[in-house]
């Protein structure tokens, strides 16, 4: 942010002035004026709230409470109340926020209290969007400088819904004498009229009115209004008096001489993404808005959700960008990103009303503007630990992406997001790579085919590995630690070195966190700070450390590490707690039941589509994920891993889809699919069964009660070519003659 020292005091001035709430004394915050005077409150609310202060100022909180039922009940507008309440506070010299928030924080006031508050707030609410009371305001600021000080008060509360008729008076001349007063109160506003008075700088007829815009935007300080100022020293659309005037209040605000328009806008672009620009949402509003310039109708808005204002003004700094510079091609990554970032904070059942009924989605302009565009957003996303930005890109990328187009160094965005902490962008990365497969093989390829295995072991529930002494103060502390853990339904298991931690997490289908006890050695802490230092499934998990006191030096560490959490209590429930707002720290989303599954079949699908072709990668390293999936509780998930096990050529392949169709508790669709992946197998690799596993095929076919199954166990005798004698066994025990 920007100041000239002259606007700093300037500001410093009004707000100690002109702030409602804060800088001015209680009678003259609380006073205001004709407007006040113009709601009609009725005597018995008026009544209410009088007894309500006066009870809450001698701490007769019952008494105060039971007013508060009174008031609450009446039925009255929350502005009416707005009213009563500003009345009685003025008339004692209070300041009604003040007194209302010192209630909230006694115990025998604060619910009654709360109410109020609420109340309060709507009625502030209703009365600021009010443009009768806006005008009201507009039109004191002429009045006398005490006037000026309480209406410009009044217009900061309205915010943003004042600038539109502000300017709209300064556009009539026969309001003339109230131009100059308004210039200053949209000074004196400061960013709350930001918003709208840069939109403001796109008007074309009115010359006099933008170079007031211009200058208030240059007295206001804010560094914000730059790329719209540049815009205007380089438009050929503006008068040379216009432009003269950009330049200087380009000037005032300290930018640098010769700054391009676009190069300003991109930059503005980048912190309106990071939520680090003063073209911000206004607190006091639930809504944000988002402004246009309108020849005929003036200032107009459009209501959006407060989560995605951010990214659609991103969106819109870097449209002016790519059309100021046409080679901007970060600008274009910038706003994919951005239209990604939009989507994905979207709030649900909300609509975005700055977009067209029809328009495309993120998607749709992801794909179309290519691979390279694709991994510059995918850089930034990683760099930010933006899961939901990263994800989209690389569902993005994974519909593109081809042998071609894969880049061969190990900073690759695809390669570095399978080492990212949420599992959901490692697996789709691992996917997107996958379907791409390269004919040869690329740095990082090796970690493809075991997040495909790890993908295909994914149920959606949540797993920790532990590391904690095993024993200190008469207790077992590892074990305890697990056992707390398991009983508040998230998977533990652990070890008392780091060796041991780290052999323990190869139990599990994925880990969402490591729980280090402080109490254990610093040489098993680093050793296992080394250890997991390459380990794919483990470098970049987050790590919650059970610490001592707040001075523990991990809790310093954690203000700066995304990675690393701290918790006090070593307890389950504080650490299940803790699991969750560590995945939120390091950017990860959560993995249902049902996404696990559809992640599950797509790794399942893709290996099997590996198989069938030349390919780079080596499919025998996730065989003992896909022999473990054979005994999954989801049917859909053991027929997918039977599928795929069937195309590698490992001895322990057969053993292992015979002894899954055999089990009693299967159904038979999965062992019909088990013993036809069975038979595809022996026809491709041959017969790799013992004596004694044939003998169990043999019962299947002969004993089995389903016909279907015993179809598809003998279509596996057949493939794998047994002596024909149990063959002629079974025709003739069938036979009738």
């Amino acid at each position: 942010m920007m100041r000239s020292h002259r606007s700093v005091a300037r500001l410093a001035l009004v707000a100690s002035l002109s702030l409602p709430l804060i800088g001015l004394p209680p009678v003259m915050a609380q006073d205001t004026g004709a407007p006040a005077a113009a709601v009609e409150v009725p005597a018995e609310l008026q009544t209410a709230v009088e007894n309500y202060w006066h009870y809450g100022k001698i701490a007769r909180y019952d008494l105060q409470s039971a007013e508060a039922q009174k008031i609450t009940g009446a039925g009255a507008e929350p502005a009416v109340v707005l009213a009563a309440f500003e009345k009685t506070a003025a008339g004692r010299n209070d300041d009604l926020n003040n007194w209302v928030l010192r209630w909230q924080g006694i115990a025998e006031s604060a619910d009654s209290a709360k109410q109020i508050y609420q109340l309060l707030q709507q009625g502030r609410a209703t009365r600021r969007a009010d443009q009768n009371y806006v005008e009201t305001q507009i039109q004191r600021l002429g009045t006398n400088e005490r006037a000026y000080i309480l209406a410009v008060g009044q217009l900061r509360e309205s915010g943003e819904l004042a600038v539109p008729l502000m300017i709209s008076y300064l556009q009539n001349p026969q309001r003339a004498e109230l131009h100059a007063p308004i210039r200053r109160a949209l000074r004196d506003m400061g960013r709350v009229a930001l918003n709208p008075l840069v939109a403001a700088t796109e008007m074309k007829r009115d010359t006099n009115t933008l170079l007031t815009v211009i200058s208030v935007l240059a007295d206001i300080g804010y560094d914000a209004p730059v790329p719209y100022l540049a815009r205007l020293t380089e438009s050929r659309e503006v008068t040379p008096s216009v432009s003269q005037a950009a330049r200087q209040a380009l000037g005032r605000l300290g930018a640098s001489q010769g700054v391009k328009a676009t190069d300003a806008y991109f930059d503005l672009a980048e912190r309106l993404y990071y939520g680090r620009s003063a073209l911000s949402v206004d607190q006091q509003v639930p809504t944000a808005y988002v402004w246009f310039w309108d020849e005929e109708k003036g200032l107009t808005k459009r209501d959006v959700p407060p989560a995605i204002f951010g990214p659609v003004m991103a969106m819109r700094a870097a449209e002016y960008a790519m059309k100021l510079g046409q080679s901007r091609g970060d600008a274009l990554s910038l706003w994919l990103a951005a239209d990604y970032k939009r989507e994905a904070a979207l709030p649900e059942g909300a609509s975005d009303p700055t977009r067209p009924e029809n328009f495309p989605s993120a998607h749709y302009f992801g794909v179309s503007s290519g691979a390279s565009h694709l991994y510059t957003t995918l850089e930034r996303a990683l760099r930010d630990n933006d899961s939901a930005v990263a994800v989209s890109t690389i569902k993005s990328l994974g519909e593109i992406v081809g042998a071609a187009s894969l880049p061969q160094d190990s900073a690759a965005p695809l390669v570095s997001a399978m080492r990212f902490p949420d599992r959901r962008v490692r697996y789709e990365a691992a996917f997107a790579l996958a379907e791409a497969n390269p004919p040869q093989s690329f740095t990082g390829s090796e970690r493809v085919v075991p997040l495909l295995a790890e993908a295909i072991s994914q149920t959606g529930g949540s797993n920790v590995v532990v590391l904690a002494p095993r024993g200190g103060e008469g207790d077992e502390e590892l074990n305890r630690l697990i056992e707390s853990i398991k009983g508040t339904g998230v998977g533990a298991v652990g070890g008392a070195t780091a060796q041991e931690a780290v052999n323990a997490a190869a139990q599990l289908p994925a880990v969402d966190a490591i729980v280090v006890s402080e109490k254990a050695p610093a040489g098993e802490i680093e050793a296992l700070n080394a250890l997991v230092r390459g380990n794919a499934r483990l470098e970049r998990t987050p790590r919650i450390v059970i610490v001592g006191s707040g001075a523990s030096r991990f809790v310093e560490a954690a203000a700066t590490d995304p990675l690393l959490s701290t918790v006090n209590s070593p307890s389950g429930g504080t650490i299940k707690a803790q699991l969750e707002s560590a995945r939120t720290k390091a950017g990860s989303l959560p993995l249902d039941d049902a996404m696990a599954a559809e992640y599950a079949l797509k790794a399942a699908s893709l290996l099997q589509s590996l198989a069938g072709r030349a390919s780079a990668y080596d499919l025998l390293v996730a065989e003992g994920a896909l022999t473990a999936a054979l005994n999954d509780a989801r049917p859909e998930i053991v027929k997918a891993a039977g599928a795929v096990l069937a195309t590698l050529d490992s001895a322990r392949v057969q053993p292992a889809l015979l002894e899954a169709a055999s089990k009693e508790q299967a159904a038979d669709d999965v062992k019909i699919s088990l013993y036809q992946s069975l038979a595809k197998h022996a026809k491709q690799f041959g017969d790799r069964l013992s004596g004694d596993q044939h003998a169990t095929l043999e019962q299947a076919v002969e004993n089995g009660q389903n016909l279907d199954v015993r179809a598809a166990a003998a279509e596996a005798r057949g493939a794998l070519d047994l002596p024909a004698d149990q063959a002629k066994t079974l025709i003739l025990k069938g036979s009738q003659t």
